[in-house]
């Protein structure tokens, strides 16, 4: 063991590392820190990029110069054209049910059982049209509303 009053003597072992990351000397203090944030935050260093919601083929003509009406419109002609889509798979189905429903007896014949699998298959495919209907339909209706606004 050495003596506190020894300042000749070596070190036997060397002191441990101190846990963390190493002192430099130059730490700012919280004001310093913070006027440099609002020098790079005027100077435009830390603006966020915003990326485009969506993207849409626009025309500019004078009486529209940012071309967003035209895009309304065709938006809205999609949405119209996939909203009879559905009504018109909507209706099939509901005919092909009636149909089936109204034979005399549909689980005796052979013939009727091979008709309710097709029916199941028809209702299967149906519920995947609905399925992606109401996503595309809710993608419209989200890219209307950010050209609206």
């Amino acid at each position: 063991m050495k003596d506190q009053a020894d300042t000749q003597t070596a070190e036997r072992f060397p002191a441990p590392r101190r846990r963390g990351r190493p002192s430099t000397g130059q730490a700012k203090s919280a004001a310093e820190r913070m006027r440099a944030y609002r020098a790079r935050k005027r100077a435009g260093e830390m603006r966020p990029q915003l990326k485009p919601v969506m993207t849409a083929n626009v025309t500019k003509n004078a009486a529209d110069p940012n071309g967003q009406e035209q895009t309304v419109a065709q938006l809205r002609k999609q949405l119209a054209r996939v909203e009879h889509e559905r009504d018109g798979a909507l209706a099939k189905a509901k005919k092909e049910k009636r149909d089936v429903m109204n034979k005399a007896s549909p689980m005796t014949d052979p013939v009727e059982n091979l008709i309710l699998e097709h029916l199941k298959a028809l209702r299967e495919e149906l519920r995947d049209f609905k399925t992606q209907t109401v996503a595309d339909l809710s993608l419209i209706k989200l890219r209307l509303t950010s050209l609206e606004s």
